[in-house]
């Protein structure tokens, strides 16, 4: 029954900050880049979670460090839109797999044209 319960708040809480970041965040830091929440995985004890985003654009770096400074924001938004008795603190991990998928993914068609 946890784990049913953990899915469920792993999948709205990715839902709510995906929607959070496009729609309310107004740094200018993000303006060009694409921010995408790709996994949410909050601890057993509801204290902390773990969320890898990917990010493509023109400058990932300043988009990630906006990201980063507005935890506090995207906690309370958290807050306000699930009903939960503990919000977790948030933790932000860059993902850079896709970005290395279509590194490799180009490397092949160019092997492939030779």
């Amino acid at each position: 029954m946890k784990d049913i319960r953990l899915k469920r708040i792993n999948s709205e809480m990715q839902e709510v900050l995906a929607q959070t970041i496009q729609q309310e965040l107004t740094d200018e830091r993000l303006n060009g880049a694409i921010v995408s929440v790709l996994k949410v995985a909050v601890d057993d004890d509801l204290e902390h979670a773990k969320i890898n985003i990917s990010i493509f654009g023109k400058n990932e770096e300043e988009a990630f460090h906006a990201i980063l400074s507005s935890v506090p924001f995207l906690r309370k938004s958290v807050a306000r839109k699930m009903q939960l008795r503990i919000v977790p603190e948030l933790h932000f991990v860059l993902d850079k797999g896709i970005e290395y998928a279509s590194k490799m993914d180009a490397l092949f068609q160019k092997i492939k044209k030779d």
